[in-house]
């Protein structure tokens, strides 16, 4: 496996299990969780979504005749390892994306002079 190329090796940052998010300009305060349900060789996650409620979404996705229960090959560098969701304490909560903790420091910051 070339860990070299773009996104391959987040995929393996994230193995089965680890809760992410995806956070960006649009979905900073309320953004897409989910559990990976499989990371694969290629750089993408299979991903089962969950609102902030705590309530199983699986796929946003329309499915067609592919799975209904994850939302399939996400590409990694999207996506970011968080603890698990407190969905009791940010169940109420309208812009909860402040309340998840992020496993890894943002790497678009500018750095210090």
């Amino acid at each position: 496996m070339n860990t070299e190329t773009k996104g391959h090796g987040l995929s393996h940052d994230m193995p089965q299990g680890t809760w992410v998010a995806r956070f960006d300009d649009y979905r900073e305060e309320r953004p897409m969780m989910g559990r990976v349900k499989r990371a694969h060789d290629n750089g993408t996650l299979d991903i089962v979504l969950y609102e902030h409620t705590g309530n199983r979404i699986g796929r946003e996705s329309p499915a067609f005749d592919g799975p209904r229960g994850f939302e399939p090959c996400c590409p990694a560098e999207f996506w970011e390892p968080i603890e698990a969701p407190d969905f009791q304490f940010i169940g109420d909560k309208f812009s909860f994306g402040r309340h998840l903790r992020r496993l890894r420091q943002k790497t678009n910051q500018p750095a210090s002079a």
